[in-house]
């Protein structure tokens, strides 16, 4: 039998659909989502080590702790565009990869 959820007449998703069945399902699927987010975030940190440190840490700061570019440039005195043509070298270098 398929481990995804059955679809047919009401009575055998009634059957097979079970709570029990579709939170397992749900918890599989998680924990694959979960290995898959690991895997990905591995190879962006691995990425990053072989950009120019500059780049890697404004990339990094900009998209893991949500600063806006003008809270970045506020906050270090590096100016916004300098602060924007980063981060936009980095996001290359991954679309390029792809």
């Amino acid at each position: 039998m398929d481990e995804r959820f059955t679809l047919g007449t009401w009575q055998d998703q009634y059957i097979n659909n079970t709570p029990d069945r579709i939170h397992r399902i749900i918890d599989e699927d998680g924990v694959k989502l979960k290995k898959q987010l690991e895997l990905d975030i591995e190879r962006i940190n691995k990425k990053l080590k072989e950009i120019h440190w500059f780049d890697s840490e404004v990339f990094r700061i900009y998209h893991q702790m949500s600063f806006s570019l003008n809270k970045m440039s506020d906050e270090t005195g590096i100016s916004r565009s300098t602060l924007y043509k980063s981060i936009k070298k980095v996001e290359k270098v991954f679309n390029d990869e792809k």
